[in-house]
């Protein structure tokens, strides 16, 4: 009887340590070019998600890893209007963001850690009738010529 609630307890405090882990794992991707930030929901990252922003644009991101591989695509008015891929952030980045209690009226300066993802290889931005207006070619998030 000891030997399984011995087992028991054994398997819940893996368990639980487990989802600490990968809760504390989930670290914002933040995409400066659009301004939009979100949090992989996914324990592999893998995943692909829509999202509406600001200008009826569209992103639909197809993720391949949790520090912001991926292959973006951007619609408005259900119209592609670019596309192209983005490797890993080079590192972990963090900014202040400063924060005002509405209730204490304190300030507090909290750390915000995020991956931020660079376009690599060729993008393709297109016109309203979805023919190919340019090419750019990005190596690591810096524009070739």
């Amino acid at each position: 009887m000891k030997l399984s609630y011995f087992f028991l307890f054994a398997f819940m405090v893996l368990t639980f340590s487990s989802f600490c882990i990968y809760k504390s794992n989930k670290i914002t991707i933040y995409l400066s070019e659009y301004d939009y930030s979100f949090t992989p929901q996914k324990a592999e990252c893998y995943d692909t998600l829509t999202k509406k922003i600001e200008d009826e644009r569209e992103l639909k991101i197809t993720l391949f890893d949790c520090k912001g591989k991926m292959h973006l695509e951007c619609f408005k008015n259900n119209k592609k209007i670019e596309e192209g891929d983005y490797v890993n952030s080079l590192d972990l980045l963090k900014r202040y963001i400063n924060r005002i209690d509405g209730i204490k009226g304190t300030k507090t300066i909290k750390v915000y850690e995020f991956y931020q993802p660079l376009r690599s290889g060729t993008w393709f931005f297109y016109d309203k009738k979805g023919n190919i207006l340019r090419k750019e070619i990005y190596k690591e998030g810096v524009i070739q010529k």
